[in-house]
């Protein structure tokens, strides 16, 4: 006689159903929300000068996901929740007063920067811990590398570093296409692809670095960037996915005939970008800051 076993929802069906299921609650409170794995973030656009409008749906919001989680025999992880104000320097001086927020029945405190997927994310968007903490980790494995780079052949060496930048300097740095230049080029990243090119070649500490890079056929940072940058406009035209990117490309339309009507060309906006304009445009903006909350869905089935 056969037996028919009783079918179980594996790790990631349960998973997709939890977020599925937080997703919709999240939209139904009218509050932006974003999803990868087990963290979800919330977004919230405040007024500087009158906060309370924005406090209280965040406080709704968070409670309401907190009591379904209950009801399903999660828990929420509070201690991985983290605050943190997106804004202009100007926006930002608004906002000193607020040191703490409610959230799903507790106050957490807000930072001036969080982490979130190994992307430090500041208040002002310059990315500058975010650098620091990527040069710091991409000098660990050089130095590493340097103790035995005499017992490894060349071709070996090369492959260690490729997956030293791959791992590091290439990591999420799409984030950083239009960040300052001190960022990027002079004090942080730069240096690090150069010192690990100088460990690889096995030259001094003052060896031009440019000719080394050509040798290795390394891309600088700089333009390690733009090509990623290039390469998913590139993916997301092509294939329209994922969806909320290709919903923020707008296909140029010229006023008139041209013979580039038909080229790929895309419509750029007159602000040149938001994070060497950000202080800038804080006097013509409307007072407004964003409130960026990260729940940590990683919570045991009890």
């Amino acid at each position: 006689m056969p037996v028919r076993r009783a079918a179980r929802l594996g790790t990631w069906d349960v998973s997709l159903h939890v977020e599925r299921r937080v997703g919709e609650l999240i939209q139904s409170h009218g509050t932006s929300y974003h999803q990868f794995a087990d963290d979800t973030q919330l977004f919230i656009a405040m007024n500087t000068s009158d906060t309370k409008p924005a406090h209280e749906p965040l406080a709704v919001c968070s409670s309401a996901v907190r009591l379904w989680f209950l009801h399903n025999g999660l828990q929420l992880n509070a201690d991985k929740s983290e605050v943190v104000i997106l804004g202009t320097g100007h926006q930002l001086r608004d906002t000193v007063n607020i040191t703490a927020v409610e959230v799903a029945g507790s106050n957490m405190i807000v930072s001036d920067r969080l982490k979130s997927l190994g992307v430090t994310i500041d208040s002002h968007l310059r990315f500058d811990c975010h650098a620091n903490n990527v040069a710091r980790a991409c000098n660990y494995h050089t130095r590493a590398l340097l103790h035995i780079r005499s017992l490894l052949t060349d071709e070996v060496a090369q492959t260690v570093a490729r997956n030293i930048v791959a791992s590091r300097l290439d990591y999420c740095n799409i984030l950083l296409h239009g960040a300052p230049a001190a960022t990027i080029v002079k004090f942080k990243l730069r240096r690090a692809q150069n010192n690990l090119a100088r460990v690889v070649c096995q030259c001094g500490g003052r060896t031009d670095a440019a000719p080394l890079l050509r040798s290795l056929h390394w891309l600088p940072v700089k333009h390690r960037i733009t090509y990623k940058t290039a390469m998913l406009t590139h993916r997301v035209l092509t294939t329209s996915t994922p969806p909320y990117l290709h919903e923020m490309l707008t296909v140029a339309a010229p006023a008139r005939p041209m013979r580039s009507a038909d080229a790929p060309l895309l419509f750029v906006s007159r602000v040149r970008s938001l994070l060497s304009s950000l202080d800038e445009r804080s006097r013509s903006l409307d007072q407004q800051c964003s409130i960026r909350y990260f729940l940590n869905l990683d919570c045991p089935i009890q």
